[in-house]
Order: C-alpha cells, then structure tokens, then sequence
C-alpha cells in the first residue's frame, strides 16, 4: 500500500475471529491484504497495520467465545504492548465488526477491553454488522436488537450493516449482487469513519508504558470483578503485582501467574 507520510489518524478494527472483520478491512483496503481465516486461533491483541492515503487501519483480534486455540496470556499481553506502542502518536477512531445473528457474551467482553479498557471511553467508536446480505431490509436485525446492545450500555457513534462475503463463494447468479452490496458496504463505511475520525487523535498522557499500567488497572476493575476479586489496592500495586493478578483473575495458578508477571515485566523493562 501506499505510505501515508505524516498520517497519525488511526482507526483500531477489532471484532471475535470469524466476525468478517478482516474481510470488511480487505474491502476498505479494496484488495486482499488482510489475512481471511474462518479459523478461531482467538489471539487476543494480534495486530496488522495497513496504511491508507487518509488514516493506518488497524486489523485486530480481539476476545474469542470459549478458550480453545487461544495465545496463552503472556504472549497476548506482548502484543497489547507491542500495539500500543505503535499506537503511540493516539487514536481517532474505533471500529467494531460484529456477525448479524447470535448476542454473545464475547461482544460485550470486547466492547469493555478496547472502548473502555484500553481507550477508556475517549474514542468514537462504529458498529460495522456483517451477514446482512439475506436482509429484507437494510438494518432490520439491528433495529431488531439494539435493545439487547442499550440494556449492557454498549453505545455507538454509527452503525453500518452490510455484507463482506466472497463473491465467489456465493452462486453465480447471486455474485453481481454482492458485488454490489459489498461496494455499498465499503462506502458506507469509509463515510462513517471519515465522518467520525477524532480531528485530533486521542492520546493517553505520559506515554506507552503509563498507558499499558492504567490500562492493567482498567482490565483488574473490569475483569477481576466479574471473577470476585477485590481490587481496592490494586493501584497501589507494582507491575508485577498487578500482572499477578490479572493472570490469577482469568483462573491460572499461583505458580503460573508469578512465572507470567515476571516474563511480562521482562519483557517491557
């Protein structure tokens, strides 16, 4: 792609494995860059940049429903902090890519981690909705649900539903069809990034590393809640203590936590 020189608007996509994140980013990219897997690898915080000529798109992995194939936690606090410190010049915008049918958990999971964890309510955020090619009408499993999205406070700024499909995976007779829905689906939402990119990118102030140690903090209140964890000192903790128990908040051992802080720690010393 072409360098875009200069250019700090970036715009973070994320959304569960097999949601057609990736193939919207292929749309917006309009070639077959981003990696496609129907695949649930589930590795949280996996990231690709792709430069455009008006924002750096960000393709993502986030929470997958269930554990199987998943980066064991190390790795995937690694990466969170190899993303944010590519993330360092800020962020304009969030998109977040959902399948129209079943509400899971996992959707609500990662809408706390990137709009509350890791960009703390700070950054617009677009709903893309994949799968409505079979729609009587545009947007009708949306109108249909957003109830169910209100009740748990998961708000957007825009919603787009449309279609990333393979033309070729559909029958021949349907292809132009989608051709088309997948052409209308790429400018509607480009139009919804362009219209909602931070004009000034949203940046956590004190750096990367201060960021990764609120974000921690953020994680413990969000997740080590849900498990019955206290985190009243929580703030008060080193790196390495907080990293403890996080690790211990998602049901791993004493003795696998400790090893896992410590590797962490090391890591980003």
């Amino acid at each position: 792609m072409m360098s875009a020189s200069g250019n700090n608007k970036n715009v973070i996509v994320f959304g569960e494995t097999g949601s057609g994140k990736s193939s919207l980013v292929n749309l917006l990219l309009r070639q077959d860059e981003a990696k496609v897997s129907d695949k649930a690898v589930g590795c949280t915080f996996n990231f690709k940049k792709y430069e455009t000529p008006h924002f750096n798109l960000y393709d993502t992995v986030g929470l997958s429903e269930g554990r199987e194939g998943t980066l064991k936690q190390s790795q995937a606090i690694k990466q969170l902090v190899r993303l944010l410190k590519s993330l360092e010049e800020g962020v304009s915008l969030l998109v977040f890519v959902i399948e129209k049918g079943r509400i899971k958990k996992s959707m609500e999971n990662n809408y706390r981690l990137f709009i509350e964890g890791i960009c703390m309510k700070k950054v617009p955020v677009v709903l893309g909705i994949t799968h409505c090619e079979m729609e009587n009408e545009r947007g009708q499993w949306w109108n249909e649900n957003k109830e169910h999205f209100d009740k748990y406070g998961m708000t957007f700024d825009d919603v787009v539903s449309g279609t990333a499909l393979r033309p070729t995976s559909a029958p021949r007779i349907m292809q132009p069809v989608i051709q088309a829905m997948n052409r209308t689906t790429a400018h509607e939402l480009s139009q919804a990034i362009n219209l909602h990119l931070l004009a000034k990118a949203w940046k956590f102030e004190g750096g990367w590393m201060d960021w990764f140690s609120a974000i921690l903090q953020g994680l413990a209140a969000i997740f080590l809640k849900l498990w019955g964890y206290k985190t009243a000192n929580f703030a008060e903790s080193t790196m390495e203590q907080r990293l403890f128990q996080y690790f211990q908040s998602h049901g791993l051992t004493v003795a696998e936590s400790i090893a896992m802080a410590k590797e962490i720690v090391h890591e980003i010393a």
